[in-house]
Parts: C-alpha cells; structure tokens; sequence
C-alpha cells in the first residue's frame, strides 16, 4: 500500500514536471496544462481494439441533435459544475481559432482563406460542444462559409460536417477526396453535441502502427481527431521516459530498467503488466524523441482545445523493485499469452 500510493505520487509529479518544459510559454499565449490522469487498466476501447479483461468499457453515443438558440444555464451549485465540470480546456479562444485555421491551410490549401473561424464559448448551452455554419458568408472579401464553435474542436467538427454532408467531401485516415465545388453550397445550421466528452483510443491502439509514428502523422491523426469532433484523447506517448525517471530516482540500475521495459511493438502489453523486457531494451535517443514528440502532441491538443488524457500508475512494478524494498507486499501475476515465467512482471 505504501509502494503504490508513493509511486502514484511520485509518478503524477514527474509527469508533470517532465512534460511542463513549455508550459511559460504556454501560459505567455494564454494557454494552460488541461490534462487527466487516468490508470491505463480503466480506459475503453473506442478502435481497432477488441475488450480487455480487466477494463470497464462505457459505451459512447455517436448520435448528434440539432440545437436550440438557448443560452448556457449557469446555477450555483449545479451538479454538473461540481462533478465534472472543471474538466475543459482553459486555452484561449483566440489561440483555438488560430489552430483550426491552421489545420484549414493544412487540409484545404487555397480554399481555406474562403473560410472565416471564430471561437465563441457561449454559443451553446453549459459543457456542450456546439457549432454554427453560415454558407454563403463573407470571408476575404470572398463569399465564403462562416464557422463558429464553443471551442477549436467544436469549429473543427462544425467545418467537417459541412464538408463531408454539403460538399460531399471525405476525409480518413489513409486518404481524403476533397474535390470542392467552386461555389460552396448553402447551409445554414447549429448543432450541438449529445455528449460532453468523446474519449479516443485505448491502450492497445497506441502498440499498432502508432507506436513507429513521427510528428507528420501525428498531425494528420490530431486533425483527423478535431474533425470528428474528439476533445478527449489518450497522450501515451513517452510515459517509458517518464518511468525511466521515477525508477532511476528510487535506484534501480539501466541494467534493471532494460530488463523491465518491453519494447515499442510490445508496449501496451507492458503497460498492463502482462509481460516484462520482451522486445527491449529502449535506448536512449528512443526516450529523447519521444519526449520530444509528445511535447508536440501535447501542445497541439491543447490549442485545438482537447484535454489530453496522460496515464497514471496502474499498480504494476519492475521486479528489481523488491531489492529496494524487501519488505514490501508485491505479488507475481499469473501466465499470460504463453510466456515463460521470466517475462511476466
């Protein structure tokens, strides 16, 4: 018991002060450090994973409403506010506005300076994400489309449905069709979500094709993330890094750590604590870029207005730990996959 609450607050420290190298500048452009830590055991699959035995899952609803011109109830003491309601983004409104653009240029070109974005928090009712579309609009002197969204990923979703229900466009993972008609179609519509999160990813998803990704592909993924309207995904990246740091601080040897962590095509089977140094050792540029990458996946979620969701410490420990601490309650868990004992944690 006392291991585990010392690692759980010794790892919510370092994870902080590691991935907060850029948070004065951040603060400078209004930003500020939205994260959630969650244990990795409790996250829910939402793609190309199936279930885990040890997580909970909590459907999510894809369905989306029309919404009403009704402005944000705001009571003291609501329950909502009281719960959940501090989990948001406090980024700028300007800054998010600034980040879909950009993600505009990215995936429009030249047809992006015919879309106006503005980010209004009020626009729609307390905790709901909600967007407006107005087509035809004047945007660089041009008739153009207007999108307003209470956040960056509102505006975002709000741009992607225009495009894909109006236009008739098609943006994916692996490819996108985005032959636009010269005059942009007439539309005018608000919509607001049904729910107020819309968590993406799970454990396994980030020990796929993911684990090898660079920043080019994390971008497209980000945009493709803000277009579909997610404001909560998993940041796993790194969190070896991070490791590396709180065991070392405790004392255990490179030695011991390369025997500990798994490597990249293995890592969310490490990170659940079925197997142990199998596919390892990480060297040390491994930990330098990818301390490097999440910095960059971090921040641009954050100026799309997403809250990033960093892992916690799920319970399971190198087994060198117990030559720190030869007193301490850790138990050997049971096979997993047909792996020798040797390789369970």
């Amino acid at each position: 018991g006392a291991i585990y609450t010392m690692l759980s607050q010794f790892l919510t420290l370092a994870m902080f002060l590691i991935l907060r190298t850029q948070s004065g500048e951040m603060h400078q452009r209004g930003d500020s450090l939205d994260v959630i830590h969650t244990a990795s055991d409790y996250v829910q699959p939402m793609r190309m994973g199936g279930h885990h035995p040890y997580r909970t899952h909590t459907p999510r609803s894809h369905r989306r409403r029309h919404g009403s011109a009704h402005r944000p109830h705001r009571r003291a003491g609501d329950s909502w506010e009281s719960s959940l309601g501090h989990i948001k983004s406090h980024t700028s409104e300007e800054i998010q506005a600034a980040a879909v653009r950009n993600l505009l240029q990215r995936l429009l070109q030249d047809r992006a300076e015919e879309i106006n974005v503005t980010v209004d928090r009020s626009l729609g009712p307390l905790g709901k994400d909600t967007f407006r579309i107005v087509s035809p609009s004047v945007a660089g002197g041009t008739s153009g489309v207007e999108v307003v969204g209470s956040s960056g990923v509102a505006a975002a979703w709000g741009l992607h449905h225009y495009l894909k229900y109006y236009c008739h466009a098609h943006i994916s993972w692996e490819a996108d069709q985005l032959a636009l008609p010269k005059t942009w179609p007439k539309a005018t519509i608000k919509v607001t979500s049904n729910d107020r999160f819309r968590y993406y990813q799970n454990v396994c998803t980030v020990s796929y094709s993911m684990a090898w990704w660079d920043w080019q592909r994390w971008e497209r993924e980000i945009d493709w993330m803000a277009l579909n309207g997610i404001n909560l995904p998993l940041a796993f990246t790194a969190q070896e890094a991070i490791w590396r740091t709180v065991y070392g601080s405790l004392g255990l040897t490179k030695e011991e750590l390369d025997q500990h962590f798994v490597g990249p095509a293995f890592f969310a089977w490490g990170r659940m604590g079925n197997i142990r140094g199998w596919g390892g050792p990480l060297p040390e540029s491994w930990h330098n870029k990818t301390i490097q990458l999440q910095h960059q996946i971090l921040t641009r979620m954050r100026e799309l207005g997403m809250t990033p969701v960093l892992p916690a410490f799920a319970g399971h420990v190198p087994k060198a730990l117990t030559r720190l601490y030869p007193n301490a309650n850790v138990s050997q868990l049971g096979n997993w996959g047909h792996f020798h004992n040797e390789d369970y944690c």
